[in-house]
C-alpha cells in the first residue's frame, strides 16, 4: 500500500491503512479472499496458528524483507507509464 505524494487525503489514507493493518481486519480479508495476512499478529489465531498446510507460509513469512526503494519502482511513475499506453 501506498500514499501518493500528491494526495490531498494524506490523513483518510494513512487511518484507511491502520485500518486494513489491524489483525481482526486481517483475519476478515483471510476468510473472504484467502488472502494471507501481512501482520504478524493476525498469524496467532488458531485458524492459521494450527493449520499444518500454513506452517510453511508462517515460516517464510518470518524472513521476509521489504523490497528496497527504487526510483523506477516507484507506483506514481508506473501509473504514468501504463495510463500512457492506455491513451
Amino acid at each position: 500500500m501506498v500514499i501518493f505524494k500528491e494526495t490531498r487525503h494524506k490523513k483518510e489514507v494513512w487511518k484507511w491503512i491502520e485500518y486494513l493493518s489491524e489483525p481482526s481486519v486481517q483475519l476478515k480479508l483471510y476468510h473472504l479472499l484467502n488472502d494471507l495476512p501481512a501482520v504478524k499478529e493476525a498469524w496467532q489465531d488458531s485458524t492459521l496458528s494450527n493449520d499444518k498446510y500454513m506452517k510453511a507460509f508462517y515460516e517464510q513469512f518470518q524472513n521476509v524483507i521489504a523490497t528496497p526503494k527504487i526510483t523506477e519502482w516507484r507506483a506514481n511513475c508506473i501509473l504514468k507509464k501504463y495510463s500512457n499506453m492506455l491513451k
